[in-house]
């Protein structure tokens, strides 16, 4: 019998390795898929994913890199752009005088504003925390990955937090690592292929051709490392 397990992960997770371990013991996988190239390897986080695979695997468990295109989602603020990043701190800025007015409007006044919601606004100003009962930590992108899968976080708010953080809904790049999972499970005798990546790769919106949708045939389990 074959499964594919998608491990959803969130940068910046001070528990990602202990975590990730944790993930591949309970699911004791066949196959390995990461969502990094070779030449990723050299940014410390992916260099600790490696390795934590790596240690699971011991070499007798194959693993392979799939995601050869990520430069192709990097937004233009993220390459250097200078008008992009101008632009994008405008976009920011706009966002933050949007909730400061709305917070002002229910309190009466900025000043009024509690301090909470006044660092909720500076830390992520393209979702309003307050509103959906989010706090701005390290946990931020799991729960709100996860309020958007229960619906609790409507697909125009989740999206606008999305292209807030420079991100797409979607990119062609996860057709290619859809393709790539698609032939090693195929090629697959039997066992677990077990796939960790970005977890906002992993959810459905609409007809938007995420890594998730285009392997929906799969039957595909998810799983984010805040659950372990």
């Amino acid at each position: 019998m074959k499964k594919l397990v998608m491990v959803g992960c969130a940068h910046a997770d001070p528990k990602h390795n202990q975590r990730l371990a944790m993930a591949l013991e309970r699911y004791k996988p066949a196959v390995i898929t990461l969502e990094m190239s070779r030449d990723r390897l050299a940014y410390p986080e992916c260099t600790m994913t490696h390795t934590i695979a790596s240690g699971y695997a011991k070499g007798k468990i194959p693993i392979y890199l799939i995601d050869e295109q990520w430069q192709n989602r990097l937004p233009p603020q993220m390459r250097g752009d200078m008008t992009a990043m101008l632009q994008d701190m405008m976009r920011k800025n706009n966002a933050m005088i949007e909730l400061t007015e709305k917070y002002a409007k229910i309190y009466g006044s900025t000043e009024k504003i509690p301090q909470h919601i006044k660092t909720k606004i500076f830390m992520c100003a393209f979702l309003d925390l307050e509103q959906y009962g989010l706090e701005p930590n390290h946990e931020l992108p799991y729960h709100v990955y996860t309020k958007y899968l229960l619906g609790e976080i409507p697909p125009e708010v989740f999206q606008r937090y999305m292209e807030g953080n420079g991100s797409k809904i979607s990119d062609p790049s996860e057709a290619h690592m859809a393709r790539e999972i698609q032939r090693l499970f195929g090629e697959m005798p039997d066992g677990t292929l077990v796939h960790v990546g970005g977890m906002f790769h992993m959810i459905e919106f609409g007809n938007e051709p995420t890594l998730y949708k285009l392997l929906m045939e799969l039957n595909p389990e998810r799983a984010i490392l805040m659950d372990f």
